[in-house]
């Protein structure tokens, strides 16, 4: 992907049990490997007084917006924020924007799930008594999923806009491959806590019951052109849609839930689904993931 095409856009946790894309950790040339609390990342960036009170910067974690703002007015930087209880990232100032391509199009290229039953390794971890090696072993598996299943990615441009955070995941604990979706991580606590949704994402899953085997589709976005796509593609895969208008009383912000269920045949072996919008409504979540507003040009 062509970061230069994307700047002009308006880019914009995870709500499949608690997951996050299939991508192995490697070094990246020219990154530093540091350490951040996950807690930290996760917590409201609303700063009272801010010159950008209410604006679409506080919607990131504001220790991720010091992060980002820590690096020179004018030179771009992508973080990637790893998995596990140290919560170290990664930082690369040399090959930002190349290292972001990357990482998008890793996620965009992985458009299909499968059904394949619960992980058996998860199953026996589960029937071990309840005591601390349970613990230990479930924590471990927990931690291996994140690893392997999770990107979370966020890059300040050298024109001071924020191009995510971006989560990415790949299946659920315990179900491996069932689940995919790309995720704006971006929120406000009172929203979410107040039954709002605001994170602009797309999800696609796999629901297995006695009636057969159903494809659900999520996407959340402002983009009321991508609302009548979704709608028409929903259509030519004979899916049945569910669409909800909906608007945030805290902040007056509207936005469009979408669903489309789709019946699939029984097919022997292990189901698997491609879908042919995966990278089109990926791309419409990653592009509106960016903000109008330069980074460098706000004080906290």
């Amino acid at each position: 992907m062509n970061m230069k095409k994307i700047l002009p856009l308006s880019f914009a946790a995870l709500s499949v049990a608690g997951a996050l894309s299939a991508c192995s950790d490697t070094a990246v040339t020219g990154a530093d490997v540091q350490d951040n609390s996950m807690a930290q990342r996760s917590s409201s960036s609303v700063v009272p007084g801010s010159s950008s009170s209410i604006g679409e910067l506080d919607f990131i974690p504001k220790e991720t917006l010091a992060l980002l703002k820590g690096v020179s007015k004018g030179v771009a930087v992508t973080i990637r924020f790893l998995p596990g209880e140290s919560g170290a990232y990664e930082k690369d100032t040399v090959n930002a924007s190349e290292y972001f391509d990357n990482v998008v199009k890793t996620i965009l290229d992985a458009d299909s799930v499968r059904l394949m039953g619960a992980d058996s390794v998860y199953e026996n971890i589960m029937n071990m008594p309840s005591d601390e090696n349970r613990s230990t072993a479930l924590k471990e598996y927990r931690l291996n999923f994140q690893t392997n299943n999770e990107i979370e990615i966020v890059m300040k441009d050298a024109e001071g806009l924020v191009h995510g955070p971006i989560g990415s995941y790949y299946g659920i604990v315990g179900l491996p491959e069932k689940a995919r979706g790309v995720v704006c991580l971006r929120q406000s606590e009172d929203i979410v806590q107040n039954g709002g949704a605001w994170d602009f994402r797309y999800e696609i899953y796999l629901n297995d019951s006695d009636s057969g085997v159903v494809l659900e589709k999520h996407l959340v976005l402002s983009d009321s052109a991508a609302g009548e796509q979704f709608k028409q593609d929903c259509a030519l895969e004979n899916g049945s849609l569910d669409m909800k208008n909906r608007t945030e009383y805290i902040f007056g912000n509207t936005y469009l839930e979408l669903s489309c269920s789709i019946p699939l045949a029984s097919a022997e072996g292990i189901l698997t689904y491609k879908d042919p919008y995966w990278k089109k409504y990926g791309t419409r979540v990653i592009e509106s993931c960016t903000t109008t507003q330069s980074i460098d040009d706000i004080e906290y």
